[in-house]
């Protein structure tokens, strides 16, 4: 025998000599081993290297005493989680564990999507299981969102317009690298420094991290999205596209219990995305009949209507090119819509507004959609841009006194502002957008088919 086989063989053979009950092991050189067989493979290991694994890896009990006696085939996944929890505390590097005369080796992997090349399709690769150190959690990623940012990312540049283009290398970001912010998973495992982790529980990430150094004054003041030297998950470093995620710390997670899985996790960037614009909009400041505008009916242009209903505004205009796309966005609570497309696109949005447009926030981002804004916004109006599309942006200079417009992007939320938004939806106000769910291996066919402008809604990668 060879392989996982012998492996599991020779275990087996070492946990009986030590005096612990026998279990059935199932021998075929042609079945895979189960997580959980696995895991126990590898627990067997460790209780080889030490005599008091249990205080080491801060358990008060052996793991192992918990099976039943016919074996682990009937175990839950969360005795399995348990383990490995303990197996990643023990490793002293990426998971590594083996016997004393080292004659087997494990390392624990796990599947990631990644971009290898800026421009080509996402590649499978197999990675070592990162182990969490000092506050960092460990996170099993169940749910991945799909964005419009990860696009851009994958072309390796934003455009921006006469000033060329905003190159992904060239800002330092090396490949091969995981996409995806928007993650929501269990968390398994915690560093030794890491405060009150909430192992075993499902939660969605933040994952707009900024240095969090003492000296930062953003970091410190808990507006980490506008940190200069941001380490985003799924940006600058590997993010939800991979089965595995690390997270700083616990403090970056937040409780979604009780809530649909599939529709939440958009909200770590899509929803906190336009919440926090809407916020800059300011729906105190808005008087009856006055209205507001959501340029395009995509993930981010859904969810601000949804979120912006919920949040008092009181008239609405979904301003888009797909037909599909705005009859969805009604169905969200938008009260009328706008074909930007048409010739006369302005005078419709005047009509449509009774020349009453306060606030505008901009999904998209491309010159169309701001010159429609700018030329529509009455006095005191606010245009704030969160779309990534690229271009130029170009308006008369002495409208900005004359009409007293406020012009400002804003980038993502803080964490603070994501559990705002979460409080929001547990209040059952915000309707919930469209989300498809594909899985995780689907990664790059689903960033084709958003390309292509073939999603309404938002999709999901699940690895359940």
């Amino acid at each position: 025998m060879s392989g996982p086989v012998s492996y599991l063989s020779a275990l087996a053979e070492h946990y009986g000599s030590m005096g612990f009950p026998p279990y059935e092991w199932t021998v075929n050189e042609h079945a895979p081993l189960t997580r959980l067989e696995k895991s126990l493979a590898k627990w067997r290991v460790a209780l080889l290297m030490s005599d008091d694994i249990s205080s080491r890896c801060d358990l008060p009990w052996d793991p192992l005493a918990a099976l039943p006696r016919s074996g682990p085939h009937h175990c839950d996944g969360h005795l399995t989680r348990l383990i490995e929890s303990c197996l990643l505390r023990l490793s002293g590097q990426h998971g590594v564990l083996c016997t004393k005369n080292e004659e087997h080796t494990v390392m624990d992997t796990y599947t990631s999507y990644d971009l290898v090349e800026f421009g080509k399709p996402l590649e499978a690769r197999e990675r070592p299981m990162p182990v969490p150190r000092g506050t960092e959690v460990l996170v099993r990623v169940r749910r991945s969102g799909v964005c419009h940012s990860d696009l851009h990312i994958q072309e390796g540049f934003f455009d921006l317009g006469e000033e060329g283009k905003l190159d992904m290398g060239e800002r330092g970001m090396k490949l091969p690298q995981a996409l995806g912010h928007e993650i929501l998973g269990e968390v398994i495992a915690a560093g030794p420094e890491a405060p009150d982790a909430p192992i075993g529980q499902t939660m969605l990430v933040h994952p707009w991290i900024g240095c969090m150094q003492d000296d930062c004054l953003v970091c410190m003041s808990g507006r980490e999205n506008d940190c200069t030297r941001m380490r985003a998950i799924g940006v600058v470093r590997d993010g939800g596209y991979g089965e595995y995620v690390i997270v700083d710390h616990p403090k970056f997670l937040v409780d979604i219990e009780g809530l649909d899985l599939d529709t939440v996790t958009p909200y770590a960037c899509s929803g906190v995305t336009v919440y926090c614009a809407l916020k800059k909009v300011g729906v105190e400041d808005m008087n009856p009949g006055e209205w507001i505008a959501v340029m395009g009916a995509g993930g981010l242009g859904l969810n601000a209507i949804a979120i912006a209903k919920a949040m008092g505004f009181e008239k609405v205009v979904s301003c888009d090119v797909d037909p599909n796309k705005m009859q969805t966005a009604i169905s969200m609570g938008a009260d009328a819509i706008l074909d930007t497309s048409r010739e006369d696109a302005l005078d419709e949005l005047r009509k449509i507004t009774g020349n009453q447009l306060l606030g505008v926030v901009d999904t998209v981002g491309i010159p169309v959609t701001s010159r429609l804004s700018v030329h529509g916004l009455i006095k005191m109006g606010r245009y704030v841009v969160v779309g990534l599309h690229g271009g130029d942006f170009k308006m008369p200079l002495p409208w900005l006194p004359q009409k007293s417009l406020t012009v400002r992007g804003s980038y993502v939320g803080s964490c603070n502002d994501l559990r705002e938004l979460i409080a929001l939806v547990r209040t059952g106000k915000v309707k919930e957008i469209p989300v498809g769910s594909r899985p995780l291996s689907a990664a790059s066919d689903t960033l084709d088919d958003l390309k292509a402008g073939k999603i309404n809604g938002r999709v999901v990668l699940t690895t359940d």
